[in-house]
C-alpha cells in the first residue's frame, strides 16, 4: 500500500468545508485501513499544480521489489501458466461449472413449470437461463483468451501512454509503445537464451 494513491477529486467544485467534511469520512471509513497500511490521500483541484504534485509523489514511491507475473513472463512463460494466471483459469473453470449447474437446474424448472402450465414461470426461467448462458459464454470466452495471451508489452505501453494526462495521445502512444517494445525484445532475447 506504499505504492497507492488514493485521490479525491472536484475541489474546485465543492465548498471547502463539505470537502474537508467529505475528505474525513471517507479517511475514517472506506480509506481507513488503505491509509493505515501506507496509501497516500492527495486532493484533486482540476489544476496542473495538484496534478503535477500526484504525479511527482507517485514517481517518488520506493520501487516494488518483485512482481512475481512480470518476473514469471520475463521467464518466458506463457500467460496462462504464470501463478496468476492458473488461478485465473482455475477461477473461470469454477465459474463455468457454477454456470452449468444452474442452466441444467433452470432446465429441470422449466419442464415443471411447462407441465403446470405456468407460462409466466416458464418465461422467467428462460430469460434466466439465457442470461446464464451468456455470462457462461463470457467464462468460455475468457478461458480461451487466457490460454492464448501472449504478453505484448509495447501494445500495453501504447496504451497507458495514450492516457497520460496533460501528454497528447499522439504523443504518449508512440513513447509508451516504444519503451514496451525494448521490454517485448528483452523478453524475446531471453526467450532465445533459454532454448
Amino acid at each position: 500500500m506504499n505504492n497507492v494513491v488514493i485521490l479525491t477529486t472536484r475541489w474546485d467544485e465543492a465548498l471547502p468545508h463539505v470537502a474537508q467534511n467529505n475528505e474525513a469520512q471517507l479517511k475514517n471509513s472506506y480509506f481507513k485501513d488503505s491509509i493505515t497500511s501506507g496509501a497516500k490521500l492527495f486532493r484533486h483541484d482540476n489544476s496542473a499544480v495538484s496534478a503535477e504534485k500526484v504525479i511527482s509523489a507517485i514517481l517518488a514511491f520506493p520501487p516494488i521489489a518483485e512482481i512475481k507475473i512480470v518476473t514469471e513472463t520475463l521467464e518466458g512463460r506463457p500467460l496462462v501458466e504464470t501463478e496468476a494466471g492458473r488461478e485465473l483459469d482455475s477461477q473461470l473453470t469454477q465459474l463455468m461449472d457454477q454456470h452449468t449447474n444452474t442452466i441444467n437446474a433452470l432446465c429441470e424448472e422449466f419442464k415443471q413449470a411447462r407441465a403446470a402450465h405456468d407460462k409466466e414461470q416458464q418465461e422467467e426461467i428462460k430469460r434466466l437461463r439465457e442470461d446464464f448462458q451468456s455470462q457462461l459464454d463470457k467464462a468460455v470466452n475468457d478461458r480461451a483468451v487466457l490460454a492464448a495471451a501472449e504478453v505484448s508489452y509495447a501494445a500495453q505501453g501504447a496504451e497507458i501512454g495514450r492516457h497520460i494526462p496533460f501528454v497528447p495521445g499522439f504523443i504518449g502512444a508512440p513513447i509508451g509503445g516504444a519503451i514496451g517494445g525494448l521490454a517485448d525484445q528483452r523478453l524475446k532475447s531471453k526467450q532465445r537464451r533459454r532454448r
